[in-house]
């Protein structure tokens, strides 16, 4: 059983399920990762999710994020609302 399994309900076969369900998204697009979601998870001590979505805005020079995670509030270049 892997650790998140516990934390959000999804198991292995959920989370391929969802991913090939993903790929027929017809707008959809995936997104590239590189190494700095590695570093920014180490970093910030995030989920791998919250720091590709951190990754992501800061490619995209996007430094707003409405959330009600709080591990964001801990990153000082990024501005949280929370709904």
């Amino acid at each position: 059983m892997f650790e998140h399994d516990q934390d959000w309900g999804y198991g292995r076969k959920q989370s391929i399920t969802q991913g090939v369900m993903m790929q027929d998204i017809p707008k959809g697009k995936m997104i590239y990762i590189d190494s700095s979601v590695w570093i920014i998870q180490k970093k910030y001590q995030l989920f791998p999710r919250d720091a590709t979505h951190l990754s992501q805005m800061q490619s995209m020079n996007i430094s707003d994020i409405v959330t009600t995670d709080s591990d964001f509030d801990k990153i000082r270049e990024i501005t949280v609302w929370n709904p």
